[in-house]
């Protein structure tokens, strides 16, 4: 009895599911780019392929058995994606919205509120907060070297100032250094701690009280949005799993 000969192709669910893959995607695009990969595989690769699926895996057993290992396949696919990728994925974007999202938006306020301001991400994900970070220590950097010139500036003029004010007081050289020195780094030191340090302990402690309320309000509710999608999943497995009975 000779083999019948079906209409339809082979046609693979895992492969097409494989290719899907965004790494994949990606890698498959960057290799057909280059002009001599694309134009062996057009002109000869692609081809045989055609010819083997037609006039050999078109026969009824053959086909019949690849499509039945092809749906296994991409069965268990299917499965890896939704425990692997999708879960994982999701309690990622769960963590992303309930902490990593907060804090990027209070490094972004806290910044604003000292430094140059920056803008919001217009699409926000996961990783935005490295972005973020980076935006700040250059500000910082900035706001550094901005802050010691300014700094070293003003004690210079404080010094020149002081120094000229004893000449009238002081005959002695040494004398009207040490007292220009002196009253310089006590008027430095005060303008520091009253221009820079008094009003940053302020603010910031008041951002430090508001963060620590709105933390917990957030843990709060990723704990209980945990557990409800947590819960029903430790179910669905337990129902799926296969009873095993002890013989004595």
């Amino acid at each position: 009895m000779s083999e019948v000969k079906q209409s339809s192709t082979f046609s693979s669910k895992t492969i097409n599911h494989i290719l899907n893959y965004s790494v994949i995607k990606y890698f498959t695009n960057l290799v057909f780019s280059i002009s001599i990969v694309n134009s062996i595989y057009t002109g000869f690769i692609l081809p045989t392929i055609n010819f083997v699926n037609v006039n050999v895996l078109s026969f009824a057993p053959i086909l019949s058995l690849l499509n039945f290992f092809d749906d296994v396949s991409n069965t268990v696919l299917v499965q890896f994606d939704k425990y692997f990728l999708e879960y994982p994925l999701s309690t990622l974007d769960s963590i992303g919205k309930t902490y990593i999202k907060p804090i990027d938006h209070k490094l972004i306020d806290l910044n604003n509120h000292y430094l140059k301001p920056i803008e919001k991400e217009g699409e926000e994900t996961f990783y935005n907060i490295f972005y973020t970070i980076e935006k700040i220590l250059v500000n910082l950097k900035n706001f550094t070297f901005d802050k010691s010139t300014e700094i070293q500036k003003n004690l210079i003029d404080t010094y020149n100032q002081e120094l000229e004010s004893t000449t009238n007081q002081q005959k002695n050289v040494l004398g009207k250094n040490l007292t220009a020195s002196y009253n310089t780094a006590s008027k430095t030191i005060t303008k520091i701690n009253d221009d820079y340090l008094t009003p940053l302990k302020n603010q910031t402690q008041d951002y430090v009280d508001q963060f620590t309320t709105q933390t917990k309000q957030r843990a709060d509710e990723f704990i209980n949005d945990a557990k409800s999608k947590v819960t029903p999943k430790l179910n669905e497995l337990k129902e799926s799993a296969p009873i095993v009975s002890a013989s004595a």
